[in-house]
């Protein structure tokens, strides 16, 4: 992902919150994600992130990244509807994101 993204969508460290478990801090720290859906939220986030880079540059993912997003995914997205649909918004964020970088450093 971060080669992918050229480093613009990376995990920057993790760290713990009393209370609320894991947090996950973006290597540009505009994202930070914690709790119980943290990492779900976080791998939505970079997923969207690629395909919007992709998207936006015309690139294509090497196969096997490709089939590995797609097995995450697939897991983040079990669940109830509103999950899903969380997981959905985030991978949105990751996208809309994308696009704006790619639009700004082209």
């Amino acid at each position: 992902m971060k080669a992918f993204t050229d480093g613009y969508f990376a995990l920057g460290s993790t760290g713990s919150d009393e209370g609320n478990g894991t947090r996950y801090f973006d290597t540009h720290k505009d994202k930070v994600w914690f709790g119980p859906e943290g990492a779900r939220q976080a791998c939505a986030y970079y997923i969207g992130g690629a395909l919007g880079t992709a998207e936006a540059t015309g690139r294509l993912l090497p196969d096997d990244d490709a089939e590995y997003l797609m097995r995450v995914q697939a897991a983040y997205m079990e669940g109830s509807r509103r999950r899903k649909a969380d997981m959905e918004n985030w991978e949105s964020v990751g996208r809309e994101r994308a696009r704006t970088h790619a639009e700004v450093t082209s």
